[in-house]
């Protein structure tokens, strides 16, 4: 996991639910430095060092979630992930349809991308709306 705001907050738990140890890489100390003694670990770095993503345990992890707001780094930290483990199933937040379609061709098996998913949700409240109201 890297990244620990709102969007990795929210894979944390979806992963914990459902018996997964998770590892969080987050960039911010301060951030860290919050955090309860728990089953959760938490590494201070960047996900786009292999160094790193090793500490983390990713030659032993079965997800990697890159949910860090700079989708450049995404995409890095994919590449890199791949390089290391290339059976590791990675999923990439992007804010951009041609940052997500890079991230797919740098080794994320899936990416959420934030102006789709953004542009889906208004379709559907605008909608649901005109339903209720016509």
């Amino acid at each position: 996991m890297a990244g620990f705001g709102i969007v990795g907050r929210a894979a944390v738990e979806a992963l914990e639910a459902r018996g997964f140890g998770v590892t969080v890489i987050e960039r911010n100390e301060d951030v860290v430095a919050r955090q309860p003694e728990g089953p959760r670990r938490f590494l201070v770095g960047s996900a786009c060092d292999a160094r790193t993503l090793r500490e983390a345990g990713l030659p032993d992890a079965a997800y990697l979630v890159l949910t860090m707001p700079d989708e450049a780094d995404a995409v890095r930290a994919a590449e890199v992930a791949n390089a290391i483990k290339p059976r590791c199933w990675i999923v990439a937040r992007t804010n951009y349809v041609s940052q997500g379609l890079l991230a797919r061709q740098n080794g994320a098996d899936a990416v959420v991308v934030e102006e789709v998913a953004t542009a889906e949700a208004i379709a559907k409240l605008v909608g649901d709306h005109a339903d209720a109201a016509g």
